[in-house]
């Protein structure tokens, strides 16, 4: 690799760097911490590369066992991204491809901008209870499940074995 303008900031190691290893037009510009010298391969680090092509910009939690990327606003993790690839919302150890973890977490997902009214799906604890709500485009609830309470179907027949159901559940 062809190494060039190497900044060493309060040690021997590089911790900025650039790199044309390439031969071409491709650029990358390094940012990393607790690794050996030109290594990269410890420690965490942030990179953007790319030409007049495109490019990208990453960060990395290097080539150690257990590292995360964490995401802080204030003094506070928000988010990370465990070395198996789970990421956890509100909680610093998700066990499973996503994890979200609150007072009252949900994952809502809708059409628009900011989802007042609008097709939306949402799926929820509550306080003592889950829930699944699905609304229409106008806002309006129109399944309702949940694990503790009324559960309802309100807008059209529904059908178990069929795709064209012709009665509605019950009244």
């Amino acid at each position: 690799a062809t190494l060039q303008n190497i900044l060493n900031i309060g040690g021997t190691d590089p911790q900025i760097r650039t790199d044309t290893s390439d031969g071409s037009d491709n650029k990358t510009l390094w940012i990393g911490g607790g690794g050996v010298a030109y290594s990269w391969d410890r420690g965490g680090y942030l990179y953007a590369q790319g030409n007049e092509a495109g490019g990208h910009v990453g960060i990395a939690a290097g080539n150690v066992s257990g590292g995360s990327i964490k995401f802080t606003t204030g003094a506070s993790e928000a988010m990370r991204i465990t070395s198996s690839g789970n990421v956890g919302i509100g909680t610093s150890s998700p066990s499973v491809e996503l994890s979200i973890a609150g007072a009252d977490p949900q994952l809502v997902l809708w059409e628009g901008a900011d989802g007042a009214s609008s097709s939306k799906v949402q799926l929820g604890t509550g306080t003592a209870q889950g829930f699944i709500n699905v609304h229409k485009g106008d806002g309006t609830r129109t399944v309702q499940i949940n694990s503790d309470g009324d559960s309802y179907f309100n807008g059209g027949n529904v059908g178990i074995g069929t795709t064209n159901p012709t009665v509605s559940a019950g009244t």
